[in-house]
C-alpha cells in the first residue's frame, strides 16, 4: 500500500490561507447575515416600544424573553427568535439567557407544525415534465435529483456537475455532498448512490455540455421556492403543503417502499440513527394517506412530457 505524501508547513498554510481565517469559519456567511437580521428587528422592537438596550446580561436576558412573548403573539416564526438567541454566541453571551431558552424550549414543545406534502412519483413526474415543457431544465433536474437523493434544501443549492461520478452503462451514478447537515455535523463528505438510468442518462448528457463547476440549480433557496410556488399554482395543487422540503420527505418514503429495508433507506437519506428515520418515515406514510389529489388536464398532459422525454 503507498503511503500518501506528506505535506509541507509551506503547503499546509498556503491551503488554509485559500480555505480563510478560522474566526470566519466559525459561522457561515449567510448564517452571520441571519443573525444580523435578527438583531436588526430586536433592535427596532427596542425602539417602537422605547426600551433601551440593556446594560448586563440579567437585563438582556429579560428583554429577549419579552421579545421571544411579543413574537409567539404577533405569529413571527421560531426561527427569528433562535437566531436572535444564537447571535449572542458572537459575544458570549449566549450562556447567560437561561430564561430565553427556557421560553424557545416551550414555544418548540407547544407550536402546532405543519408538516409539508410527501410528494408521490406520480407528482414529481408532473412537476418535471411541465419544467420540461417551460424550458426550465435546470429546475427539471433539481426537483427529480431532490427527489431520488433525498436532498436537503442546504444541500441542492452547492451541488455542482463537477460532484457526479456517473457509471459507464448509465445505471446510476455517486454524488458527493461537500456542503449540507452531514457534513457540518460531522465532518465528513456524504456520499449518496442512486439507481436510476434516465436520471443519470440526463446527468451525463449534462456534464458533457456543463463546466464542472456549474451548480445544478444556478439559484438559490428562495428562487427554487418561487420555481415550485409556479408549478403548484400551475398544477392546481395549491391545497397540498408543497414546499422543496415535500421531495426528500416523499422520496424516503418511496425509497423504504421500493426496497423495504429501515437501514438502507437511513443511509440513503444521511439521517443519525435507524430510530430518527423510523419516525420520519411513519410521518411521511400518515400524511400521505390523507392525501387527496384532484388532478387537471396539464398535469396529466406534463406527465405524458415525462415519460416522453425519458424513453
Amino acid at each position: 500500500m503507498k503511503r500518501r505524501p506528506r505535506t509541507t508547513r509551506e503547503q499546509r498554510a498556503t491551503k488554509r490561507l485559500r480555505v480563510g481565517p478560522l474566526a470566519a469559519l466559525l459561522v457561515k456567511d449567510r448564517t452571520r447575515q441571519l443573525y444580523a437580521l435578527s438583531l436588526s428587528v430586536f433592535g427596532m422592537w427596542l425602539e417602537t416600544w422605547e426600551l433601551e438596550w440593556p446594560k448586563d446580561a440579567a437585563d438582556l436576558d429579560d428583554l429577549v424573553v419579552k421579545f421571544i412573548q411579543t413574537a409567539w403573539q404577533e405569529g413571527e416564526t421560531k426561527a427569528l427568535c433562535d437566531n436572535l438567541v444564537s447571535s449572542f454566541k458572537d459575544y458570549n453571551l449566549s450562556k447567560c439567557l437561561p430564561f430565553s431558552r427556557r421560553y424557545l424550549a416551550t414555544w418548540k414543545a407547544n407550536e402546532i407544525t405543519t408538516r409539508c406534502l410527501p410528494v408521490s412519483f406520480d407528482i414529481v413526474k408532473a412537476m418535471v415534465g411541465l419544467c420540461l415543457h417551460w424550458k426550465w431544465l435546470d429546475m427539471a433536474v433539481s426537483i427529480y435529483l431532490s427527489y431520488k437523493a433525498l436532498l436537503r434544501m442546504c444541500e441542492l443549492v452547492c451541488i455542482t456537475y463537477g460532484d457526479f461520478v456517473i457509471a459507464e452503462n448509465h445505471q446510476s451514478f455517486i454524488l458527493a455532498l461537500y456542503e449540507g447537515k452531514t457534513v457540518t455535523l460531522h465532518g465528513k463528505i456524504g456520499n449518496v448512490k442512486v439507481s436510476d438510468p434516465s436520471l443519470a442518462a440526463l446527468l451525463s448528457l449534462l456534464q458533457n455540455q456543463r463546466a464542472k463547476g456549474d451548480r445544478v440549480f444556478p439559484g438559490q433557496a428562495p428562487s427554487f421556492r418561487r420555481h415550485l410556488d409556479s408549478l403548484v399554482q400551475a398544477l392546481q395543487l395549491e391545497n397540498e403543503l408543497i414546499t422543496p422540503h415535500s421531495m426528500r420527505r416523499g422520496g424516503a418514503t418511496d425509497h423504504f417502499r421500493l426496497h423495504g429495508n429501515l437501514h438502507a433507506t437511513t443511509v440513503m437519506g444521511r439521517w443519525q440513527s435507524v430510530k430518527t428515520c423510523r419516525l420520519y418515515i411513519d410521518q411521511a406514510i400518515a400524511d400521505r394517506a390523507d392525501m387527496n389529489i384532484k388532478t387537471n388536464k396539464l398535469f396529466h398532459k406534463a406527465q405524458r412530457i415525462f415519460d416522453e422525454f425519458f424513453l
